[in-house]
């Protein structure tokens, strides 16, 4: 052994036998890569801004739009911002850890224990490794353009207007695109990073070291990555998250449902015996219950969610419409015979027109082939929403039961629904088009929390998620919110027929549920709901009220106004009165 290797073994010394201390080593990452990360959403936000008035001022000039064109220009921009921003993130990591290890670095030659490692390159794999992304973000800032001169053109605007409107509407999209764009690439360039410096290090020491995985573990961590939280496995062997091999936090074959937004972190250590995790205990709550095999914990919250898995899963079987409905109508007879309906009765009504009680025990399915085709939609992807809705019910009437109400009474989703979804009388309507629209969305998600910018917030909860599945879902349960101020001690028919809601002028209400009178009180005016989790919970107290619920269902407790938290406490609590 040559004396330089044996004075950088020296150095390596401490390492090797000092006990890492897991959520420290975490927490300097994650610092790390946010202070990158804040760098990169600046950029790349004026990049993106500066395309949008580009665009704006050629269409007011030209009145024409070429996408393909737009799309190329954007990424030949696009690349060198990237470039740079993958330079900078590599740099810092390997300086990190040198810094870690005791070494240095200078310029961009990395000293590993020793071993030269030529930055620059390193960043140019990195970069071919991500040309697709480049394309697709380029192609799809694009198509945000041409979605937006669509609808300007239904409004009959001119080109001028079409400039003015595109300067409008583009930058909040802009911006909500650049943040997510900065927190993915950022994560998945360190993580890459990371993993390279410490394969180098156990490569040319010959040290069998081991990776583990960290978990952010809050409200918005994902279900597969809190149950990835721990996982220790050798250098050259791969983790397995939510059934997909990963040698590292942000690898690529992970897929989109483990990268985009995630904030996981890997820990290297030569023994997986010398490690400190100072976390707190997750502790379960002592009066978890289970209802109809549903999950759900004291305070209210579901445990064990359908997940998309389980949506593609059934479309994979051969699950049809006709099945899905057969197995609805099943389960919404039942509710229409629960007792609690029984006591309020199935001849009254406090929404729209007495109409509404010819959907009181129905199921109302508009998903013909010929609708489908009218409407150009995919069968696959309306078959993928109505098994989303037939895989969520008994979740809901689990949550009925939990907060003392009566379980939903009738499914509805005709034509002529023009809202996404709607509730009212225990009976769900959404619309076929909407929701499958929703279902198929491909636009950026939010990473907006509370705490952060007002203009960063999404328009509702659905767009915090990148899946179908999770955003039919998120859709469902705003709806559900509904339900529970609705119906909240509304227990007796002449309760029930005592309330009557008016649509004349915004919401009123005669003799309303308890708890809508507070949401009055506290959020009736609209500064009382800024800190509502989207604009759209901005608009009433229902929809403040809705647009928590949803997002507190699903996990987003850093999104929800923290007012939220104790009024649900308090409605769950007079649920057992």
């Amino acid at each position: 052994m040559s004396k330089h290797l044996t004075r950088q073994l020296k150095k390596l010394r401490g390492f090797r036998l000092g006990r890492v201390n897991v959520r420290k080593e975490a927490r300097s990452q994650s610092r790390l890569r946010n202070n990158l990360e804040k760098t990169g959403f600046k950029r790349i936000t004026s990049l993106m801004l500066k395309f949008g008035r580009k665009q704006a001022k050629d269409i007011s000039v030209n009145g024409t739009f070429n996408r393909q064109l737009a799309s190329r220009e954007f990424q030949q921009e696009l690349r060198p911002v990237l470039t740079a921003h993958y330079r900078r993130i590599y740099q810092s990591i390997y300086e990190q850890n040198e810094s870690r290890y005791g070494n240095s670095i200078k310029g961009l030659e990395a000293n590993v224990f020793g071993i030269n490692q030529d930055i620059e390159d390193l960043v140019l794999l990195h970069v071919r490794s991500r040309e697709s992304l480049i394309t697709n973000i380029s192609e799809r800032t694009s198509k945000d353009i041409d979605n937006i001169l669509t609808e300007g053109r239904e409004y009959g605007l001119t080109p001028k207007q079409m400039g003015e409107f595109i300067n409008k509407e583009f930058p909040s999209i802009g911006r909500r695109r650049a943040n997510t764009i900065a927190r993915t690439e950022t994560h998945n360039a360190a993580s890459t990073a990371n993993h390279q410096y410490h394969q180098t290090l156990g490569d040319q020491l010959g040290i069998g070291l081991n990776k583990r995985w960290v978990a952010t573990s809050d409200g918005r961590t994902r279900s597969i990555h809190s149950a990835a939280n721990g996982q220790t496995v050798a250098m050259d062997e791969d983790f397995i998250v939510g059934g997909a091999p990963m040698k590292h936090a942000g690898d690529p074959r992970g897929g989109a449902r483990n990268n985009v937004n995630c904030r996981c972190v890997i820990v290297y250590v030569d023994d997986p015996d010398a490690v400190v995790d100072d976390s707190p205990a997750q502790v379960k709550p002592l009066s978890d219950t289970t209802i109809g095999g549903v999950q759900v914990s004291e305070s209210g919250l579901l445990l064990n969610k359908t997940t998309h898995n389980d949506t593609l899963s059934k479309l994979a079987a051969g699950v049809t419409v006709n099945k899905i409905r057969k197995n609805l109508r099943k389960q919404v007879d039942e509710n229409y015979k629960h007792e609690q309906w029984d006591k309020i009765g199935h001849d009254q009504h406090r929404f729209k027109t007495a109409e509404r009680i010819k959907q009181y025990g129905e199921v109302t399915i508009e998903a013909s082939p010929s609708y489908i085709r009218k409407n150009r939609l995919k069968q696959e992807d309306v078959t993928a929403v109505f098994s989303v809705v037939e895989d969520t019910l008994p979740e809901l009437n689990a949550l009925s039961q939990s907060f003392g109400l009566p379980p939903l009474r009738g499914i509805s989703t005709t034509g002529r629904q023009k809202a996404s979804a709607s509730m009212g009388d225990g009976v769900l309507g959404f619309s076929t088009v909407h929701s499958t629209r929703w279902y198929n969305r491909r636009g950026q998600t939010s990473n907006w929390k509370q705490g952060q910018a007002k203009n960063m917030k999404p328009r509702n909860t659905i767009e915090y998620f990148s899946n179908g599945t999770d955003r039919i879902k998120a859709m469902i349960y705003h709806e559900f919110g509904h339900h529970v101020h609705q119906m909240h001690k509304v227990r007796t028919k002449a309760r029930y027929a005592g309330t009557k809601y008016f649509y004349d002028d915004g919401w009123k209400m005669k003799d309303a549920p308890d708890v809508e009178k507070e949401m009055k009180k506290t959020k009736g005016r609209k500064s009382q709901r800024s800190n509502a989790p989207s604009v759209y919970g901005e608009k009433n107290s229902h929809e403040w009220f809705a647009e928590n619920f949803s997002a507190w269902q699903m996990g987003l407790n850093d999104v929800v106004d923290p007012d939220f938290f104790p009024l649900i406490e308090k409605i769950k609590k007079e649920s057992s009165l």
